[in-house]
């Protein structure tokens, strides 16, 4: 009677292991199933998430900067003619606020001024993509009235520069640099048509 209790231990035992086993491979290919589905789904999302984001330009950040100038001046005028006093003092010519930045692919500038008498004026409102601009800008006429306004030594431009210059108009542009050259065109609504004033 002991020997036939041994031996039916012994085979509750072995049945008891192979179930186990059986269960302990179906659980490892379960693991290994889940593991699968789970790669295949993080890389399904990854290749989502890298076509969406070249809606986003070349991924950098929008950007804002926000400046702008102040230029001052002393004058003195000794009128020679009986009854006109001589004028002297300091003012104002032009007070400058100007926004730009980034947005993804695009650049872009807004900027206004102030005047002696307090009146203000849109300067810049344009956008830039590539070599192309579009918007209210300079035109591409003469190279001293395309140079900023702070790298001027002086306060004013010359007078051919008043007389001839082309101001500011409404328009698209663009430009072609090189190492040693380049070329910008432009189609606006004329010379010194800004905020509508050609219209």
């Amino acid at each position: 009677m002991n020997i036939s209790r041994k031996l039916k231990f012994g085979l509750a035992g072995l049945v008891v292991g192979m179930a186990s086993s059986f269960v302990f491979a179906d659980n490892v290919w379960i693991e290994e199933q889940r593991a699968e589905e789970m790669r295949s789904l993080i890389h399904d999302v990854l290749a989502e998430a890298d076509s969406r984001s070249s809606f986003l330009g070349d991924g950098s950040s929008p950007s804002v900067n926000v400046h702008g100038f102040l230029q001052t001046r002393w004058s003195y005028n000794d009128i020679k003619t009986d009854g006109v006093d001589t004028t002297h003092g300091f003012n104002v010519p032009r007070t400058r606020l100007e926004v730009s930045g980034d947005l993804y692919d695009w650049g872009y500038k807004v900027s206004g001024q102030w005047n002696d008498g307090g009146n203000f004026t849109l300067m810049d409102a344009y956008a830039d993509w590539g070599n192309f601009r579009v918007g209210q800008f300079k035109s591409p006429f003469m190279k001293e009235v395309l140079t900023a306004q702070t790298d001027t030594l002086a306060t004013e431009r010359s007078v051919i520069a008043s007389q001839f210059g082309q101001g500011r108009s409404q328009g698209v542009q663009y430009g072609y640099e090189t190492a040693l050259s380049g070329v910008t065109v432009a189609y606006t609504d004329g010379f010194n048509t800004a905020n509508g004033a050609g219209v």
